[in-house]
């Protein structure tokens, strides 16, 4: 059984037609420590299951309130419970777990990866690092299929005009032409693989949809990184 804390959603953004940002606070004052990168156990007792409850990465912590970035999921069983949560409602989570957080060493490159809502645990992970000015070249490759469906696009446009060694790189697999600042086209990999051929000294985080992690993992491999230089979350 899991311990959890009494809280409730405060707010709640409908982000894009299948994402919503869900903001929690204690009822109680409690304080979330968390390290960036970690997530919390929902509870859903309407789910009427062994496992009554769900995990979901935290995307941020700010003035006491943990927000979190969830994709709904077709026939699943937890977003179906989630997205019939209004402003308000009670709601119930753990404190923070989890071991996908920055390792040491954050003087050398780092490369984080993400597609869809996996970039919901870089979203701190980037504030943190570039806020300690000790990191080296700092790199987001973020894929999603059209443009609607980036997340906090504007918000890391401005880190990196904030900072000179972070470079944002949204890819988009199926870009009807739009004009969104910085765009590619096609899928991440490619993306990571030009920038690291030279096999320099780096750190890979990846988050994801399963199969872009298995791609990554391999062409990592391929590069000459080892297990030890990429860490990995995945979501679905």
């Amino acid at each position: 059984m899991h311990s959890y804390l009494k809280g409730t959603i405060v707010k709640i953004i409908n982000e894009t037609l299948r994402v919503k940002r869900f903001f929690w606070k204690s009822d109680e004052g409690l304080t979330v420590d968390f390290e960036p990168g970690q997530f919390v156990i929902v509870h859903l007792p309407s789910i009427k299951s062994e496992l009554p409850y769900r995990s979901y990465s935290i995307a941020g912590i700010e003035n006491g309130i943990v927000e979190l970035c969830i994709s709904y999921k077709q026939d699943g069983a937890g977003t179906e419970a989630l997205w019939l949560l209004k402003e308000q409602d009670q709601l119930e989570i753990t404190t923070p777990k989890g071991e996908f957080v920055l390792r040491e060493n954050l003087g050398e490159d780092i490369c984080f990866i993400a597609t869809g809502t996996g970039v919901a645990p870089f979203r701190p992970m980037l504030q943190i690092l570039l806020n300690s000015m000790k990191a080296g070249k700092v790199y987001l490759i973020y894929g999603n299929r059209i443009e609607s469906d980036i997340l906090y696009h504007q918000e890391f446009l401005k880190l990196t005009e904030k900072y000179p060694n972070f470079e944002y790189l949204p890819v988009l697999s199926r870009s009807n032409g739009s004009d969104i600042s910085g765009v590619r086209k096609g899928y991440v990999h490619p993306y990571y693989q030009d920038i690291f051929k030279d096999g320099r000294v780096a750190q890979f985080y990846i988050c994801g949809w399963s199969e872009m992690i298995k791609d990554a993992r391999n062409n990592l491999k391929a590069l000459g990184y080892n297990r030890k230089q990429y860490f990995i979350e995945s979501y679905d």
